[in-house]
């Protein structure tokens, strides 16, 4: 289980570590307004792929799973579906005319014919995370590139670079797969995402707890507002794909509950390393990730600290819902999950709040999310363990405090003291991570 980890981790911190860079390097080169759109690029892209995705890649991966040697069937219809709502998102390029962003729908079949949610299925997890470093890695290389050279041209570049690399890396997945890359599509092929509309339901919910939230703002703080909080929407991204990659890289041993608590204890160790980060070494975590000038208050920080750590414990409970068929339930969830975040966010806007209203909520909104899935997933038991493991734990933080107490708040205590507590806490809890499982 380790062994798997450190690979697929390894590569997939690398690519965010670049991202995590050039973000802090865009921040103190170019302008607000420039962050701010491509924050919004950022977003529309990733709510197309949420789109396509709807409770389709989810229902698809569990199918793949399900049918072994029969698994390439399920594939085609899934793709020539999600071609099929791609070519019909292009008719929505027309708004384009009034607003520009909305172009960037004409990439819609482009995001539709990527297959990499397939390699999950074919326990393929360590492949699918080589493609992901590539997909980030390279279209942050050309923003760090064009930040430095050409600024007047980095917005068409990063959405250039982008589409460029799911194109490559769906060409790669298709060939490793055996499939073709182009499949014919069926507007009757289109009823696969009326069955799983609620799995649709869901995915849109973990778009918007994310980078969704900068285009439900957009509508109501101002774009300084709104770069600092896609900076932090960015940050909170990568930490929930991180756990999203530990969930997906062991989906088919999930509905073992031994299973699922060695995610999540993983993934609340996660969670506590993010929290002491943030509460501990609040200035240094700023300005490892944002130029001062454009953010002198830190408060963000310690909001963008409990969210993770909110979601951390019960990582596996997506999952473990999913595979449960568990759908409508979580689904409903999510519905309402969506609306304590979105009342919560215009109550901070009439309050006159800034980046703080729009984490806050966010927390309000995964909180809810956390709280229905503990009741339609969780047992006392479950909630136990994991409560029992946080209490193991929490001891070792008295670590990072030393280190802080004597050395300040600065970047390098930061990083040598989470460095520090993450091996011995990984060392003084190896049992709880043991697991004989296929590393294929």
């Amino acid at each position: 289980m380790i062994k798997r980890l450190l690979i697929i981790g390894a590569l997939t911190g690398a690519a965010h570590l670049t991202t995590i860079i050039v973000l802090k390097i865009l921040t103190g080169s170019v302008g607000v307004s420039e962050i701010k759109t491509i924050g919004e690029i950022d977003s529309i892209f990733n709510l197309v792929i949420n789109i396509l995705a709807a409770g389709l890649l989810i229902s698809t991966v569990r199918e793949i799973v399900i049918a072994g040697d029969n698994w390439k069937q399920v594939y085609f219809e899934s793709q020539q579906a999600r071609l099929s709502l791609g070519l019909l998102l292009l008719i929505i390029c027309l708004v384009g005319i009034y607003n520009q962003s909305y172009f960037l729908l004409a990439a819609a079949p482009i995001f539709a014919l990527h297959g990499d949610y397939a390699l999950y299925g074919r326990r393929l997890p360590v492949f699918a995370s080589i493609l992901t470093f590539l997909r980030v890695f390279i279209p942050s290389l050309t923003l760090l590139l064009f930040s430095q050279l050409w600024p007047e041209f980095i917005i068409h570049a990063f959405a250039i670079s982008t589409m460029f690399m799911y194109i490559i890396t769906g060409i790669i997945i298709s060939n490793k797969l055996g499939v073709p890359y182009f499949i014919k599509p069926s507007i009757h092929s289109l009823h696969h995402y009326l069955k799983t509309v609620n799995g649709g339901i869901i995915s849109f919910g973990y778009y918007f707890f994310g980078l969704g939230v900068i285009i439900l703002g957009g509508f109501f703080f101002d774009e300084r507002v709104i770069a600092i909080a896609y900076i932090a929407a960015k940050l909170y991204v990568i930490y929930k794909g991180v756990l999203r990659i530990l969930n997906q890289s062991f989906f088919n041993d999930l509905k073992d509950i031994d299973m699922c608590n060695k995610v999540d204890y993983l993934a609340t160790l996660a969670g506590i390393i993010l929290l002491i980060a943030t509460f501990m070494f609040p200035i240094a975590f700023q300005e490892f990730f944002i130029d001062k000038k454009i953010s002198p208050n830190p408060y963000w920080v310690a909001l963008l600290g409990i969210t993770g750590f909110i979601i951390s414990p019960f990582t596996s409970f997506t999952s473990k819902a999913m595979l449960e068929k568990k759908d409508k339930a979580y689904a409903i969830i999510t519905i309402l999950g969506l609306l304590v975040s979105f009342i919560v966010c215009v109550t901070c806007y009439f309050l006159n709040t800034d980046e703080t209203g729009l984490l806050i909520s966010l927390i309000a909104g995964e909180l809810t999310c956390v709280i229905g899935l503990i009741k339609i997933s969780g047992s006392v038991n479950l909630i136990k363990k994991r409560f029992y493991f946080i209490l193991r734990v929490l001891p070792l933080v008295l670590i990072p405090y030393g280190v802080k107490y004597f050395a300040g708040d600065t970047t390098i205590t930061m990083i040598v003291s989470l460095i520090v507590f993450g091996i011995i806490a990984l060392i003084t809890n190896m049992k709880s991570f043991r697991l004989e499982l296929s590393d294929k």
